[in-house]
């Protein structure tokens, strides 16, 4: 934690003969108009219960540290490359004085004060008790119950006020109206985010996802040696005809032999190949480069892997996938570890460690001589049911560091009308400090489709992908017949309901607009919200367990499998005396001949038909996959 800035104290002292006797009655701020679903009031809080209060301030200027981040992120700016430091970004996002004062004459006059919990003081930690809280916020805190867990209370109030004098000053406050997840949404929250492959030893499948969902609904898995993957994926010659016509750029983008199982062979290697690492470098053009005497060097720390609610990553098991898959990568460099917030990275043999582990195989494989962290996000500050506060915690501390990871991937998604709309503009406000030292921000969409449920009244999107800030990246599969990519059909693509669309990307999404139909889905999405995703890839990958003699197809490795290609294109610009990446999607957009366009397939829910991919940026898969050859050629190499 931060030490109180000197600011605060002098600032305090200064005001503290204007602070008036009596406190005036503030003004309505937030209500919740209705309980949370899944939770029921108990009574009310005790009032010296403790409670530990989050205040986001109104930063100085963060439409100026916004313009920086575009201009040093957008190719043929004078300032293209040239990211702020942690000096230049305090003096964006510091609040002023006025707004410092002010609020520490509220909370003075209620008998409180203030730590900051950032190193631009823009976030501040306040304690107090259940009876002060209400007086401060003229809320009735209350003890809420999450229905399914007895033992699981949580204390909020459904509304609060503020002064008029700090009401332009304050940009959150939380615990405040923002309820955590449901007991139900949070076990279904952890086990999306831990989902795999269900043919685990043996033999997997090479059919889709959906497949595989609604052949464990409508029958028990049938023997393995019933199981012909080639048999069901690849068309007769006869039935693809269309290869005689096909053009050297379609050519080009079609899937590699690497891709495609070979008939009559059972070999789990050959059931495994359309999921498999040497799939997904081969179908990207991604060059095998070898072991250096030295890791790659730059203004940054490699990739960072985020974790979180007690998911590990395995040492032994990477060593095993890359020794597998890269077996020229024998004696490469293990990944290091930071936990915060009491993380850890257990090394038992058992644990929920698969994805992770994955990912950073991935990842090292890919680019191999870029150093790689997993970083652990504990639970000390919040359970399951709370993964906002797990996200802020990660980016608190990140924002804190002097040296940053050159990119932080994270595939822990959530719907985003879950969220806390203060909350989640917050944090992505975050996400821009971080991006705006040179960060490369990697998030995977989710996999709800267009919306979960078979009915629901508006299209979502998910969070923290749908933050303008980051690079978001939707899931892609390949179709074996066809020897084509295909999005996943259920990519958590479309528009925000809480950001507006970018600059970077009007053009592409605009052009898209046009082609969608009068009338259709209207009302059911923001048209002129931030669009995700902006990229795909390849969402699987195989982990090979050496010591069991098995694998596992693990899914949503997407934001991995891009962070290892963007690592390995750091690895050469570094190389040849070219600054990094940093924030990617000014350049990606400009340079969108740079990636294969999917123009067939569908995201659907909500009981609808969601929305089709067509030419150019589109829901489902945004702008397509990378091509190695061509993103080297758009960096200059």
């Amino acid at each position: 934690m931060i030490s109180l800035s000197p600011r605060f104290v002098l600032l305090a002292a200064l005001i503290s003969t204007t602070i008036a006797h009596v406190v005036p009655r503030g003004n309505l701020h937030r209500r919740q108009a209705a309980l949370p679903e899944g939770f029921k009031a108990i009574d009310s809080a005790s009032a010296d219960e403790k409670i530990t209060f989050r205040i986001a301030l109104a930063q100085q200027d963060f439409a100026g540290l916004e313009r920086a981040l575009y201009d040093a992120a957008t190719p043929g700016s004078e300032q293209y490359g040239q990211y702020l430091t942690k000096e230049e970004v305090k003096q964006y996002a510091t609040p002023s004085d006025e707004t410092v004062a002010a609020v520490t004459a509220w909370l003075s006059a209620h008998g409180l004060s203030s730590t900051s919990l950032s190193p631009s003081g823009d976030w501040i930690s306040v304690q107090a008790t259940v009876a002060q809280a209400n007086q401060l916020l003229e809320a009735d805190y209350t003890t809420f119950r999450r229905e399914g867990s007895e033992e699981s209370s949580v204390t909020r109030t459904l509304s609060y006020a503020l002064p008029q004098e700090v009401q332009e000053h304050i940009v959150a406050i939380h615990p405040t109206v923002a309820f955590p997840l449901s007991e139900r949404a949070s076990q279904e929250l952890i086990a999306s985010w831990t989902s795999e492959s269900r043919d685990f030893n043996g033999f997997p499948k090479v059919v889709s996802r959906q497949a595989e969902e609604e052949e464990e609904e409508e029958a028990p898995e049938p023997e393995e040696e019933e199981e012909t993957p080639e048999e069901e994926e690849i068309p007769e010659e006869e039935e693809t005809p269309e290869e005689e016509e096909t053009s050297e750029e379609e050519e080009e983008d079609q899937v590699p032999d690497s891709c495609i199982p070979e008939p009559g062979n059972s070999t789990w290697q050959n059931g495994v190949k359309a999921r498999a690492f040497p799939c997904r470098l081969d179908t990207y053009q991604v060059p095998r480069l070898p072991l250096a005497d030295e890791p790659a060097s730059g203004n940054g720390t490699g990739v960072w892997v985020s974790g979180f609610n007690n998911m590990f990553a395995h040492k032994n098991r990477t060593r095993h996938n890359i020794e597998y898959w890269r077996p020229d990568l024998v004696g490469r460099e293990m990944f290091g570890f930071v936990g915060i917030s009491g993380g850890l990275n257990n090394q038992l043999p058992f644990g929920n460690h698969l994805s992770g582990t994955t990912e950073l195989a991935s990842i090292m494989s890919t680019a191999p001589n870029t150093p790689a962290t997993y970083m652990a996000v504990g639970i000390e500050n919040a359970d399951a049911s709370e993964p906002m506060v797990w996200f802020l915690d990660q980016a608190e501390y990140l924002l804190s560091l002097d040296t940053l990871p050159e990119i932080l991937i994270h595939r822990h998604v959530l719907p985003e009308s879950s969220v806390d709309p203060e909350l989640a503009r917050v944090l992505c406000n975050l996400y821009a400090q971080l991006s705006a030292r040179g960060v490369t921000l990697i998030y995977s969409v989710g996999g709800n489709g267009v919306g979960s449920g078979a009915s629901c009244p508006k299209f979502d999107v998910s969070f923290p992908a749908s933050c303008p800030y980051v690079t978001s990246v939707g899931g892609a599969e390949i179709n074996v017949g066809q020897r084509r990519e295909v999005p996943f059909f259920a990519n958590s693509g479309g528009f925000s309901n809480l950001f507006s669309r970018p600059a970077y990307q009007e053009s592409e999404v605009s052009a898209y607009l046009e082609t969608v139909e009068e009338g259709v889905h209207e009302g059911r999405y923001n048209a002129s919200g931030r669009a995700t995703p902006d990229v795909s890839t390849i969402d699987w990958e195989v982990s090979v367990d050496l010591d069991s003699g098995s694998s596992r197809s693990q899914t949503a490795l997407q934001a991995a499998n891009f962070a290892g290609i963007i690592a390995l294109l750091n690895e050469e610009l570094v190389s040849a005396g070219k600054p990094r990446m940093g924030f990617l999607n000014p350049f990606l957009y400009q340079n969108a001949d740079a990636f294969n366009d999917f123009t067939t397939g569908t995201i659907s829910g909500c009981g609808t038909s969601g929305f089709n991919a067509t030419a150019g940026w589109d829901p489902t898969s945004g702008i397509g996959s990378p091509r190695y050859n061509r993103l080297r050629e758009a960096a200059g190499l």
